[in-house]
């Protein structure tokens, strides 16, 4: 018997992402919670039964579907395709007859013969360059770029060393490069440099034109939506456009005429996966709307992903994708129930968009904290600012374009007359042009004012899979108002919860691909201790390293292991002193006392930063001790209390005998040995009665 009823479209698009998760990540897994799906919510045996089949479709779609693949052999190579999309300010996709490829010509200033002009969406070109195929993620806080590409059809990357432009679009394509290049050029002549880069931002979600503090005061304040065209920006477009035929023909058939306008601005925008999730999902509310059959928001929603997916399931696994259903699904899952409960202590202005900020960011935080590894908690808070800004913004543009565009045909007026309406036109679009540069300057000034707000940002460190689905499972339960549903939900998740709790405690070992290898981690019972520093070849802390800091949580470093005072290291060592992150820097006894190594000591000692290294040190279980040059921990595991130990070492000197990992230069007496400079991804070693080395 079925624990709840759900619209058919839902089970059946939950089967089939399953199925596509489980032709990419762990089958087993997968097909355990799409049987646990069907149980719950099969009405029939032929129902299950046909939730199953489209389970086994999804797995099918996406496994039987040609992932791109390196096409060209790396090095030197001249291929010539369409280009896709809209380039950006650095680089544009290639379609090219063995795959899709990135061209990367860094605005030109590096091409052969000067700064030729670049070609837009649809030119066919001649491309001179060196191929590279995708690289595999590096480490575990590395973005998955390959993934990433892999969804978007790219197969390589092509760094330019020369472009020849061969024609130009026809047709419906060159329309839409037509009409986004006038527009953009309206743009260029209507605002001044910084108010354009926001005007395309807003517009296209094109973000190279906007300096990197801009970007980080929208991240900060949870405002990247804006600058990813979404279900805002086609809202707000279509609103737009509705009201505006509604003075010419009928409501019905403005709705019904907005649906191609919608497919359009997201023509024009690139056809990113969030624009066109919403183009599809007003599609299908407006002929609901038309035809006298108001759609469910959530059918809409839960329809829109099906149909994407069945024509591209590698979406999926792009963040834009997930961020972009989720929040939808926060906004009519979640907000109806909090907007009810904050209208009895809140004026309904007030509470209702505050409810959708709420319930957006519940949903969307896992994505945020695994990809980014902090999200912004003032979030709720800066909507209610900013959204009601930025629908005057885009009415502001709309009206700018519609003035800036207005046809004046010759044939119906004067000479004189006609000049007369142009110029008319033309006042009204800057006019209208103006009102937008002032709303663009009140959300900066706003966007600034975040970075004076203390502990805007947060985050988790790195979760399991199963506690984000936990997680998940417990919020929407909690709305579901079903006690049944709530108690297993919540079971769930304090399973999940103390898995992860269980697994942070476990003995680990991380050689992280940075540093050049003079970087180690490693954890027992929740403590974090660090060998050496992270370091470039100049002597600066490496950027990745506060990337894995945030990616595994980690608030404070128990102790860092100084073996040697290298004049590369100093300045790491003095930027690490000054992250207050770490309670002490423990210093071998006998390292060469340099100068530059003196001040550092006298810094930190005043501090009550350094000890001296002398005797061994016990910590939960583990002893860390030196021999010669080398650190060695060393902890007795299991009922029969079996000696492990690992050794870090640099030097070819240190002999410290036998071991289960070695991590050095130059040793042959242990089970594993890694060379960290040559290691290309993060290896992990789990210390327990086995001793297990793993690679990300």
């Amino acid at each position: 018997m079925k624990l709840f009823r759900l619209p058919p479209i839902y089970p059946v698009t939950a089967a089939f992402i399953l199925g596509i998760f489980a032709a990419r990540e762990h089958f087993a897994v997968f097909a355990v919670l799409s049987a646990i799906l069907i149980l719950l919510s099969a009405p029939t045996v032929k129902a299950g039964f046909l939730y199953a089949i489209v389970f086994v479709m999804g797995f099918l779609n996406l496994s039987m579907r040609a992932i791109p693949r390196s096409s060209y052999p790396a090095g030197a190579v001249t291929v010539s395709g369409e280009v896709r999309l809209f380039p950006k300010k650095d680089s544009f996709a290639l379609k090219t007859e063995k795959g899709n490829v990135l061209v990367w010509h860094g605005g030109g200033e590096k091409l052969e013969g000067g700064r030729p002009s670049l070609p837009q969406a649809g030119d066919i070109v001649t491309v001179a360059g060196i191929f590279s195929g995708l690289d595999e993620k590096k480490n575990s806080f590395s973005t998955d770029w390959k993934r990433i590409n892999e969804a978007q059809g790219v197969c390589g990357r092509i760094f330019a060393k020369k472009i020849e432009m061969r024609d130009h679009p026809s047709g419906f394509k060159k329309f839409v490069v037509g009409l986004r290049s006038a527009a953009d050029k309206s743009i260029g002549k209507y605002f001044d440099s910084d108010s354009a880069a926001y005007v395309r931002g807003f517009l296209w979600g094109e973000k190279s034109g906007l300096e990197k503090d801009i970007i980080r005061n929208f991240r900060r304040s949870g405002l990247m939506h804006l600058l990813a065209v979404s279900g805002l920006h086609i809202g707000l477009f279509t609103a737009i456009a509705v009201v505006f035929l509604s003075f010419f023909i009928s409501r019905g058939s403005a709705l019904l005429v907005s649906i191609p306008l919608a497919f359009l601005y997201s023509l024009l925008c690139g056809a990113t996966p969030s624009s066109v999730r919403a183009a599809i999902m007003f599609s299908i509310m407006a002929v609901g709307l038309r035809t006298g059959r108001r759609g469910v928001l959530g059918s809409s929603l839960f329809a829109a992903a099906l149909f994407m997916l069945i024509v591209n399931p590698l979406w999926l696994f792009t963040v834009a994708f997930r961020l972009s259903y989720l929040a939808v699904a926060g906004i009519i899952f979640i907000s109806p129930a909090l907007s009810k409960a904050f209208k009895k202590i809140m004026p309904a202005f007030i509470a209702v968009p505050l409810a959708v900020g709420i319930g957006c960011q519940l949903t969307v935080i896992p994505i945020l904290n695994e990809t980014f590894y902090e999200f912004s908690v003032i979030t709720p808070v800066m909507n209610l600012l900013v959204i009601p800004i930025a629908a005057v913004l885009v009415f502001s543009l709309f009206s700018f374009f519609c003035a800036s565009f207005f046809p004046v045909p010759s044939f119906l007026f004067s000479a004189v007359l006609a000049s007369a309406v142009k110029g008319a036109a033309e006042r009204a679009a800057g006019v209208f042009a103006a009102s937008g540069s002032f709303f663009i300057w009140l959300i900066d000034k706003l966007l600034r004012a975040t970075s004076i707000v203390p502990n805007a940002m947060a985050g988790w460190g790195h979760q399991s899979a199963l506690t984000y689905i936990a997680y998940y499972a417990l919020i929407f339960s909690i709305f579901s108002k079903k006690k049944r549903i709530i108690a297993a939900a919540g079971l769930l998740f304090a399973i999940a919860v103390c898995g992860q709790i269980k697994s942070g405690r476990a003995f680990r070992f991380y050689v992280p691909a940075f540093g050049s290898g003079d970087c180690c981690f490693f954890t027992s019972s929740g403590k974090w201790y660090q060998i050496g520093v992270a370091s470039d070849i100049a002597g600066n802390m490496a950027p990745e390293y506060d990337q894995f800091i945030k990616y595994h949580g980690i608030k404070k470093i128990e102790g860092c292991f100084i073996l040697s005072s290298s004049i590369y290291h100093i300045g790491s060592f003095k930027q690490l002193m000054e992250k207050d992150l770490v309670r002490k820097f423990y210093l071998r006894i006998g390292v060469r006392r340099t100068n530059e190594f003196e001040n550092l000591l006298y810094e930190g000692r005043g501090r009550g930063l350094f000890r001296d290294f002398s005797a061994p040190l016990e910590e939960n279980g583990f002893k860390l001790s030196l021999s010669g040059d080398a650190l060695v921990l060393s902890r007795r595991v299991g009922r029969a209390q079996t000696l492990r130990k690992i050794i870090y070492a640099f030097g070819e000197k240190t002999a410290p005998g036998h071991c289960d990992v070695f991590i050095g230069d130059v040793y042959e007496f242990c089970e594993h040995w890694i060379i960290p400079q040559f290691e290309d991804k993060e290896v992990i070693i789990r210390l327990g009665r086995k001793v297990i080395k793993e690679t990300w």
